[in-house]
């Protein structure tokens, strides 16, 4: 398959310190710098629907929030509003963001994959360049039994395909422009009323998938959100790891929700298939 276009974004606060350490990163010339909405102040800006917010999260959203929010949606309007292929990417960081040795080893390879839609690289509850098989990332997010091989960690592979379950970051993600152009209609349309990464509220046609183990790690708080808050969570360690590991109900659950989501995946790759004949 052709290797398709990949544009670069970077989404920065203007004040943010961090910028300088994401650019001394090897490739990192190759991104643009977004200047960040930056809603701390109050600002709520004409795009964000506050009252439907409200309704659907049962309160108000901060003000980091908001900004987080706006700032990724003008990102993926700009690109979906871009003459381009309906398959090209976007690949979208936050200043806080730092990525392994493989990192564009393994971007190259979703390029010329035929993976489609949402591609996270590295989801704030996954450790960067390692399989924990207890991290939160692994309990509540399954891969597709049809996941495929992107790199490797060690004597481990490093893969990627559909997921199921919740995802939580966009620190660092690939997006296709029809999903970012479904995304932005719905935000036209609504307004939006969902946290950026919150992504049950993004619309069902959009395909999501996740590279295991993620690429990325992060320095520090987030400063677009400002709650303090870091994404680090601590590791289960000892017998209760290993009763995890050994429960056979347990992998045997998980090995059917894999083989599920990889049923959908042959599906879907049906249908599309059927679609091109016909078209």
């Amino acid at each position: 398959m052709r290797q398709r276009m990949l544009a670069c974004k970077v989404i920065s606060l203007q004040e943010s310190e961090r910028i300088a350490g994401f650019y001394d990163q090897t490739g990192a010339h190759r991104f643009e710098l977004v200047t960040a909405f930056d809603g701390r102040g109050g600002n709520v800006p004409a795009e964000f629907n506050w009252d439907r917010y409200i309704e659907v999260n049962g309160r108000e959203p901060r003000g980091g929030e908001v900004g987080c929010s706006v700032s990724h949606f003008r990102v993926l309007r700009a690109f979906s509003e871009e003459k381009g292929a309906e398959d090209d990417w976007l690949l979208v960081m936050e200043d806080d963001s730092r990525w392994s040795d493989d990192f564009w080893r393994v971007v190259r390879r979703l390029q010329r994959s035929r993976i489609s839609g949402f591609v996270s690289l590295g989801d704030v509850f996954s450790v960067q360049d390692r399989w924990v098989t207890m991290s939160r990332s692994q309990r509540s997010v399954t891969l597709s039994l049809l996941s495929r091989p992107v790199g490797r960690v060690g004597l481990m592979p490093r893969i990627v395909g559909t997921v199921d379950g919740m995802m939580w970051g966009t620190g660092g993600y690939m997006i296709d422009r029809r999903a970012a152009r479904s995304l932005v209609e719905k935000g036209l349309r609504c307004g939006i009323y969902w946290n950026a990464d919150d992504f049950r509220l993004w619309p069902d046609s959009i395909r999501f998938c996740m590279v295991r183990p993620g690429l990325l790690r992060w320095e520090g708080p987030s400063t677009i959100l400002n709650t303090g808050y870091q994404w680090i969570e601590p590791e289960i360690h000892g017998l209760s790891k290993v009763r995890a590991l050994l429960a056979p109900r347990v992998r045997w659950q998980r090995l059917m929700h894999s083989a599920k989501i990889g049923w959908q995946d042959m599906g879907d790759f049906m249908s599309r298939c059927r679609s091109s004949i016909e078209n």
